[in-house]
């Protein structure tokens, strides 16, 4: 995430803020570099059709197996929808 109009003083006291709340949005923090680049994108895809006795963690991995499954709805989890699930993949 790249933050704008952010100098170094003010990212120091953004991370000590968040060390001391416990509340950080950031695991860290760096200043860019034209060397920095990601491998991967996080993309949310929606699942429609699943059966219900496969609406469990494990069978969705299963059938999202051509990508890296990162995460799953809190909604699909909870068993609050089945009408579709989201998934959260990492894909390069």
């Amino acid at each position: 995430m790249l933050l704008w109009g952010l100098d170094h003083v003010k990212a120091e006291d953004l991370c000590k803020e968040g060390v001391q709340s416990g509340l950080s949005m950031f695991h860290s923090l760096q200043k860019w570099s034209p060397k920095m680049c990601t491998g991967f994108r996080l993309v949310w895809i929606m699942c429609w059709g699943i059966p219900i006795h496969a609406w469990d963690m494990e069978s969705i991995k299963k059938i999202a197996k051509s990508v890296d499954v990162v995460e799953i709805d809190e909604e699909v989890e909870d068993l609050q929808r089945l009408d579709r699930a989201r998934v959260l993949a990492k894909t390069p």
